[in-house]
């Protein structure tokens, strides 16, 4: 069995960038709707 440090070495922290262009803020918006940050997707538009 892992430990507990095992199993959270391949967790990474994703940040959306909607300031890059047109294209990634339609990204960040579908990437927040699909984590559930309906707020923050919303802010967006």
């Amino acid at each position: 069995m892992s430990t507990a440090d095992d199993s959270l070495k391949d967790i990474k922290k994703i940040t959306f960038d909607d300031t890059t262009s047109a294209d990634f803020a339609v990204a960040t918006f579908y990437n927040y709707l699909k984590v559930r940050k309906l707020e923050k997707a919303f802010e967006i538009l």
